[in-house]
């Protein structure tokens, strides 16, 4: 995959003429139909920016938890 193509995969476009680029972190844009959160590849729309913030710490602490399982006490993969 060419990196033009890549950079095309991260822009969501509507028939509407909305355009979203959903590269980067995580965090809530206004547009003139309402809220979304927008990153990690995601577009979520939300009713007002504080439950942005919210759903957006909900999937970081989310992510945090799956980081954490993933390193299993007892795993013998770092070779100790």
């Amino acid at each position: 995959m060419s990196r033009n193509e890549e950079w095309m995969m991260s822009i969501m476009r509507f028939n509407d003429g909305v355009t979203f680029n959903t590269d980067g972190e995580l965090r809530v844009e206004r547009r003139s139909d309402g809220y979304y959160l927008v990153g990690k590849g995601m577009l979520c729309p939300v009713d007002t920016p504080e439950e942005g913030r919210e759903m957006k710490r909900r999937l970081d602490a989310d992510a945090a938890t799956r980081a954490e399982k993933a390193d299993i006490p007892g795993d013998d993969s770092s070779g100790r």
